[in-house]
């Protein structure tokens, strides 16, 4: 907009009409003379108000006309043009009483109206001129000691000729001042960045972090934890001089492009974020996640008066005079942007290894995490509060008193142990000081993972963290297969659980590679003779095998969470010969039982952990099994455990009606104890059982490691020869080719006569009881002219009377309803049973 059409020709928030000198004839402050003003009218209608006009009765003011505009300064810019009306170094918008929130010397926004007086100052931004508008300057924008201190030193060097000298003109080559925060000479608008914390503008964004009214681009101590944005942002070392800016006055400093950051600060990385939870360390109220606020962490934790995490205004003495961001109490300058020479831009190293306190894990180097001596949970061990961080202030909400907004509200909490005192939770600093590789801060020596920032759990101390160990507990049994579930609910997950089931027998045994723990202790590891981890995956290379989880019974529940691994209806904690441990008979040794407590919390209860002070059994732990008749087949694994020929089951009292030697039915809550059997099928463990195993001659040997007891008459001949491997010598295993026992077919398989095939859900297959038991059976179905009509190897109660073709019957034929014979073969070497069977279609 041209100046003659304009209120406000240099947009000052002064009109034209005062700053020419005339703001007095405009009666009703509208910014014009006109008829409304008293003297307003216009006799000769040039459109020059009477009350200006030299001559009022013709065109024009005549020859005793004034037509000069105000210049109070002399500058050769007239006031209405001139941003700094009288040279004093004060912007005229500022004098005026007008917001300059920018800087740049002039009114910003919108005219609504076009009539060159932003709305900002436009008390009628819908009309021409500015109705209503009673303002009042706060000091004379024409007196140079009103607001200033006298005229500019270079008065009326003006290169961009607003009026404003270039000593105090941010922006010397365009109209209107510029703002230059941290005074290097270049203005914000071109300044890369503006607060000289050697973080650019561009990461540092529009935000306002501690919510102080400072942008982050122009704040020193972004999120007012009291650690300057320098430091924080990794260039505290550029700081040479501690006034927390990067500038001409530290020694080293360059600028060779002349973009506002020194060029040293610019790298790939200029956004520290120790803890990588995508909140910068300069904006992150807990920088390394240890739940310690860093504000405390650097010292400055009683300037935090109320306990939020940040140092404000909230806080006594938190105020910021200076309005650089930095709160007086931490300002070594309050009156001036920095903290001036005298600033201390240094950060706490407790422990002096060149990771400062709010970076550093262990910030006093005694081996226990600061998470540890600060009192928080810690259940991974990885030094570091886990979980979410609701409201992005860099403090976990597991540690966040106010998790929806930033900071700390409310946070009372007080360390458990000194962090910064390697003698109080800790003893001593540890002998790698200041041997860090991946620079958390916690020692080499002490580190579970020294290659990222944090720790790591190390459950089986073989030096390989879990989050990389394949065996986490070096039971033999890979993670993979242990998975994350907890069998007998003892919150040790079974992956890091020696005795995951909770039956006294060590999963290193029931997983089937108790022969590598050689010195007994539970785990597999360097202290066993002929360990080998040649890939340092963390299992052992013999452990690795393709049976990696043996289940004696077939029921589907591994040994090591099978309470009854032989499926024989006596729980393992009793075959192993810990039963007296078990002293509320649910068939687990855990803190439910008197001395079941499990101190070291390694998943071995200390009534069966030879070392209940440490992780496994130690040097003097005992990992055999109980073989009562020594035929290499464990009790727990045994279905004849004193090898006299009755089978356990039996003689431990309960009912075995198919003579297979082992309990038969489902297992509701899959604990591996059959329903028929356990006392509780709705929940791990057998909770109620009050048996006890028959004693038939009182002499305190239960039947069933007795050979002499229980029907038995001593030890079978053949002793030890067990062709399947279940315990039962073949001499008296009717069915020694796969687990369990087998009696006469009389007895248990029977061939049901007649079935009806009409796909009506019920009895449409020929079913026979127990064939399930005979694995290697071979059916065989003949007509009444000796023709084969069905021939099944493995069968499986499945045949519906359809024909799989012989001589003239059809393939897929169904069979017509008659009389037809079958010859049954076990497989077992007894003889083929013959029979017929009718085949009902009616």
């Amino acid at each position: 907009m041209p100046d003659y059409q304009d209120l406000d020709s240099d947009n000052d928030g002064i009109n034209d009409v005062i700053e020419n000198g005339n703001g007095d004839l405009d009666t009703n402050n509208d910014g014009v003379i006109d008829s409304n003003d008293t003297g307003g009218s216009d006799s000769d209608g040039d459109g020059i108000s009477d009350s200006v006009d030299s001559d009022s009765s013709n065109f024009g003011e005549g020859n005793g006309g004034e037509g000069d505009t105000v210049d109070t300064d002399g500058d050769g810019v007239p006031d209405y043009q001139d941003l700094d009306s009288d040279d004093d170094g004060i912007n005229d918008i500022t004098e005026g009483g007008n917001d300059d929130a920018d800087g740049n010397g002039v009114v910003d926004g919108p005219d609504s109206d076009g009539d060159g007086i932003s709305d900002e100052v436009d008390e009628d931004d819908s009309g021409f001129g500015d109705s209503g508008n009673t303002d009042v300057n706060d000091t004379d924008p024409t007196d140079p000691d009103s607001g200033g201190t006298g005229v500019v030193t270079d008065s009326g060097t003006d290169s961009d000729g607003d009026g404003i000298s270039d000593s105090v003109d941010g922006d010397d080559t365009n109209f209107g001042d510029a703002t230059d925060t941290d005074g290097d000479g270049i203005p914000d608008h071109l300044d890369v960045d503006d607060d000289n914390d050697g973080i650019p503008d561009t990461a540092e964004g529009t935000g306002d972090t501690d919510g102080d009214g400072i942008p982050d681009s122009l704040d020193l101590d972004s999120d007012n934890d009291g650690i300057l944005d320098v430091d924080e942002g990794g260039n505290g070392d550029l700081d040479t001089n501690g006034d927390g800016v990067i500038d001409s006055n530290d020694t080293g400093y360059v600028d060779a492009d002349n973009d506002g950051q020194a060029d040293d600060s610019v790298d790939t990385d200029e956004e520290p974020d120790t803890d990588g939870d995508g909140v910068p360390d300069y904006q992150d109220l807990d920088s390394d996640n240890d739940g310690i606020n860093d504000v405390i962490e650097n010292g400055n934790g009683d300037l935090d008066t109320n306990n939020d995490g940040v140092i404000d205004s909230n806080d006594t003495g938190g105020s910021d005079s200076d309005g650089d961001g930095i709160s007086d109490s931490v300002d070594s300058d309050s009156s001036n942007f920095g903290e001036g020479a005298g600033g201390e831009g240094d950060t706490v190293d407790t422990d002096g290894d060149g990771v400062p306190d709010y970076q550093d894990l262990d910030s006093d180097d005694d081996g226990i995490n600061d998470i540890t001596e600060g009192g928080n949970d810690d259940e991974d061990g990885n030094g570091v509060v886990d979980g979410p961080d609701s409201d992005g202030d860099g403090i976990s909400d597991e540690v966040d008193e106010d998790d929806s907004g930033f900071g700390d509200s409310g946070n009372t909490d007080v360390n458990d142990t000194d962090p910064t005192d390697p003698d109080s939770g800790g003893t001593g600093v540890v002998t790698d000081s200041g041997t860090d590789s991946d620079g958390d801060g916690i020692s080499d020596s002490v580190d579970g993972d020294d290659t990222n920032f944090g720790d790591a759990t190390d459950t089986d101390g073989d030096g390989i963290p879990d989050h990389l160990d394949v065996d986490d507990d070096n039971d033999g049994i890979p993670d993979t297969a242990e998975g994350t579930g907890d069998t007998d609910g003892d919150g040790i997950p079974d992956s890091l659980d020696l005795d995951s089931d909770n039956d006294g027998i060590l999963d290193v045994d029931e997983g089937g590679n108790g022969d590598l723990d050689t010195n007994g202790d539970g785990v597999i590891d360097s202290n066993d003779t002929g360990y080998v981890d040649a890939d340092n995956d963390g299992q052992a290379d013999n452990s690795v095998d393709t049976d990696e989880e043996p289940d004696t019974d077939g029921d589907g529940v591994p040994d090591y969470q099978d309470l009854d691994s032989d499926n024989d209806g006596i729980n393992d904690v009793i075959e192993n010969g810990n039963g007296d441990l078990d002293t509320n008979n649910d068939g687990v040794i855990d803190s439910n039982d008197t001395g079941g407590s499990d101190s070291d919390g390694d998943g071995i209860s200390d009534s069966v952990d030879s070392d209940s002070s440490n992780f496994g059994e130690g040097a003097g732990g005992d990992g055999d099994t109980v073989d009562t008749d020594g035929d290499g087949v464990p009790d727990y694994q045994d279905l004849d455990s004193d090898d006299d020929g009755i089978n356990d089951i039996t003689e431990g009292g309960n009912d075995d009606m198919d003579g297979n030697g082992v309990v038969d039915g489902p297992d509701s809550d899959g604990d591996g104890i059959s329903d028929e059997v356990d006392e509780d099928d709705s929940g791990f463990g057998d909770s109620g059982n009050n048996d006890n195993l028959p004693d038939g001659n009182s002499d305190g040997i239960p039947d069933v490691i007795d050979p002499n007891e229980g029907g038995g008459t001593g030890v079978l001949p053949d002793s030890g020869t067990d062709s399947d491997g279940d315990g039962i010598a073949d001499s008296a295993d009717l069915n020694d080719s796969i687990f369990g026992d087998a009696i006469g077919i009389d007895d248990c398989v029977s061939v049901y006569n007649e079935f009806t095939p009409n796909d009506d859900g019920s009895n449409d297959t020929l079913i026979i009881d127990c064939i399930e038991n005979y694995p290697t059976n071979t059916l065989e179905i003949f007509n009444r002219w000796g023709n084969l009509v069905y021939k099944k190897k493995q069968y499986n109660n499945k045949w519906d009377g359809t024909s799989t073709g012989r001589v003239n019957i059809q393939v897929d034929n169904k069979l017509p309803s008659g009389t037809y014979f079958y010859v049954l073969d076990l497989g077992n070497g007894t003889k083929p049973k013959k029979g017929w069977i009718y085949i009902n279609r009616d």
